[in-house]
């Protein structure tokens, strides 16, 4: 998906003589539209959410709610996490916890003053049949104490990087070079990179002119997976 973004964008800049973006300016680029686009999906899908409980969206494949929560869902991970005494230094890949688990008990997240007054509470401390986690920072904290937990939670994003060789003076893609990194992001979001690397680039197109190159990025993909 990285290199077929890439094509189309020196496609556009070329075509309005701007000239070709290098290599390490594309993942620049691309690493700061694919960050915006990150933040903005969570935003995007509570306003969806709120439109559908007000009977505004579309059903089907329409249904702009249902396609977004399969965006959401491309950053989901569950793993098995281990604790000394209920407290945790959560994984580096980490963004926010979804759900924690321990066998079929779910954790209820409460705010750490919360935790805290409960912790020091002799008659509402937490039991297994009503636990609770806190997370301050990077520190996983849960009452009762657990050394092991199953978490669910959304990673981040991973950088970029479209790798090449030189061939005749000529930068060609090598997706096989050891620190290659596709685009991580759903399918979906390409054409809003497209546009956010453009404008990063100094190109603003006109909405018709959007509309061509997105159509071009579609057939490119198909392409690539045949």
């Amino acid at each position: 998906m990285i290199n077929i973004l890439y094509n189309i964008i020196n496609t556009a800049l070329n075509k309005n003589q701007m000239g070709k973006i290098s290599p390490s300016e594309y993942n620049s680029a691309l690493f700061q539209a694919m960050s915006k686009n990150y933040a903005e999906i969570y935003g995007n899908f509570r306003k969806l959410s709120y439109r559908k409980m007000r009977f505004q969206d579309s059903a089907g494949y329409g249904d702009e709610v249902f396609n977004l929560k399969q965006v959401l869902e491309f950053y989901i991970n569950e793993k098995e996490f281990d604790l000394t005494n209920g407290i945790g230094t959560m994984p580096e890949e980490v963004n926010l916890i979804d759900s924690v688990f321990d066998d079929d008990v779910e954790f209820e997240k409460t705010d750490l003053k919360i935790f805290n007054i409960l912790k020091r509470s002799n008659k509402f401390e937490p039991t297994i049949c009503s636990p609770i986690y806190t997370l301050n920072d990077s520190t996983l904290k849960l009452l009762p104490a657990k050394n092991k937990v199953d978490i669910t939670y959304f990673r981040k994003l991973k950088q970029p990087k479209w790798t090449y060789v030189i061939a005749n003076g000529v930068e060609m893609f090598n997706p096989d070079a050891t620190d290659f990194q596709d685009i991580d992001m759903h399918y979906l979001m390409l054409p809003n990179l497209f546009i956010d690397v453009l404008a990063i680039c100094g190109l603003n197109l006109q909405m018709d002119q959007v509309q061509n190159y997105v159509n071009m990025l579609k057939q490119e993909a198909m392409v690539n997976k045949q």
